[in-house]
């Protein structure tokens, strides 16, 4: 399943006729598999990614595995969920189930946290990624607000973060990081996709970079695209004509909504749309 929604049901059938509401499943489950092919073609998440923000509705002891939130209604397993202030005492987490508002982390915490802490959905990145000596950070997915805080550690981390192998989280001077490219430089409906480190830092400042190392960048940010393209709802849309043609030809090339159709989506873009998903693919990041 994608996690944005590009072809919709309504959308895909205004472009269609004499689709009766029997037709619905099966269109809608083109839908779906051209929604995950988008995905998966260009590498991103051409959307904006969904945030999440609760609290503790009852204390967490060191050692807890388990900690119940006031509301878990957003929050998705394989999410990194953030507890506390970064002012003050706080871990994150891998999401690894969810009950009701109880939710199961991959590691026990190392922390005690009362009722009423904030609990935050935060982002993890690797700072094997790093470029230009360890001052830029790529972030693919995009970054469409502002970094509300930055954290790196020197070496690996584990669990989603919960547990720094050896080394502490230090939290980056709000002024000594920024976003690039700048609003007017960007391609018009992208968002930023660099993360920086200044380099003049804060006096005070002695982990201005991003280091080699895996789950070592800890970020709190709204991300994804401001909002979905309306070029990619384009594509996606029409590639769903297209399967839902080939199927009611009832030719050779027909095909059915229980199948993957991943092999047939190609075929169905022409050359114009191909060209315009290329401008979305993501740029593979080569680690030497």
């Amino acid at each position: 399943m994608s996690i944005v929604t590009y072809a919709t049901l309504p959308g895909v059938q205004a472009r269609l006729s004499n689709v009766s509401a029997a037709d619905a499943a099966e269109l809608q489950a083109f839908c779906d598999q051209v929604n995950a092919w988008i995905e998966t073609t260009t590498g991103r998440i051409l959307g904006p990614l969904p945030g999440f923000s609760s609290a503790l509705a009852a204390t967490a002891s060191p050692g807890d595995l388990s900690v119940t939130l006031v509301s878990a209604a957003g929050l998705q397993v394989n999410d990194v969920l953030m507890l506390g202030a970064v002012s003050a005492t706080h871990e994150s987490g891998l999401v690894e189930s969810i009950s009701g508002n109880v939710v199961t982390l991959a590691a026990t915490l190392v922390s005690g946290f009362p009722s009423g802490t904030v609990a935050t959905k935060v982002y993890i990145f690797d700072g094997y990624g790093r470029r230009e000596g360890g001052r830029i950070l790529p972030i693919e997915y995009g970054i469409r607000g502002a970094i509300r805080s930055l954290e790196v550690t020197p070496v690996s981390a584990g669990d989603g973060g919960t547990r720094p192998q050896g080394g502490a989280w230090y939290l980056l001077p709000r002024q000594d990081f920024f976003v690039r490219p700048v609003p007017q430089e960007r391609t018009p409906g992208f968002p930023a996709t660099e993360l920086w480190i200044t380099n003049i830092p804060t006096p005070g400042d002695s982990t201005p970079l991003f280091f080699p190392g895996f789950n070592n960048v800890r970020i709190d940010a709204d991300l994804g695209w401001p909002a979905i393209p309306s070029d990619i709802v384009g594509v996606a849309e029409r590639a769903v004509v297209g399967l839902w043609q080939m199927r009611s030809g009832g030719g050779a090339y027909q095909v059915e909504p229980a199948a993957d159709v991943s092999q047939t989506i190609p075929h169905l873009l022409s050359l114009t749309d191909w060209q315009l998903l290329r401008r979305y693919v993501r740029d593979e990041i080569e680690i030497i």
